[in-house]
């Protein structure tokens, strides 16, 4: 067998991967999408100026989603949900749960809870065990039934 078939055959695929992987301009442009064209970025959305320091409401706590908004109002022990239901449907009876920092999870008691027609208001009244502290606590889920719908966000304190 002839030797030289072989080394030519290794170097004409190196050629290949170096050719391939070679941009052109020395710098990494990133992928382009399919079709061969490349994004420019555009300036950002997003604003641009520092708001400085931001203050939240203790105790104060909000959801917003999908036709739900749901106030609570806790600090230790005892608390208030009060939930707005305009999502076109009944909401079956909200529970929530708090997950410390530690991953531990907490449920609320809150004996009258209820389902939540359509277009209506409903205040429940809610405690969290003693052990639960607002320093321990790390996030509240919010659920309806089974139907884990997300986080509640601090409250930003009116300036």
């Amino acid at each position: 067998m002839d030797v030289r078939r072989p080394r030519a055959l290794v170097a004409l695929v190196a050629a290949a991967v170096l050719a391939a992987s070679c941009t052109g301009g020395g710098t990494d442009a990133g992928p382009t999408p399919t079709g061969g064209s490349s994004v420019t970025p555009t300036g950002s959305a997003l604003p641009t100026r520092d708001p400085g320091e931001v203050a939240f409401e203790r105790g104060a706590f909000r959801y917003v989603f999908g036709g739900v908004r749901a106030d609570l109002r806790w600090e230790h022990g005892a608390g208030r949900l009060r939930v707005v239901n305009d999502t076109g449907r009944a909401l079956d009876a909200p529970s929530l749960v708090a997950i410390t920092s530690d991953q531990q999870q907490i449920p609320a008691r809150m004996p009258d809870a209820r389902p939540i027609p359509d277009g209506e208001t409903l205040a429940f009244e809610l405690t969290f065990p003693d052990e639960l502290s607002y320093e321990r606590m790390g996030m509240i889920e919010l659920w309806f039934g089974d139907e884990s719908w997300g986080l509640f966000s601090p409250v930003v304190a009116k300036t």
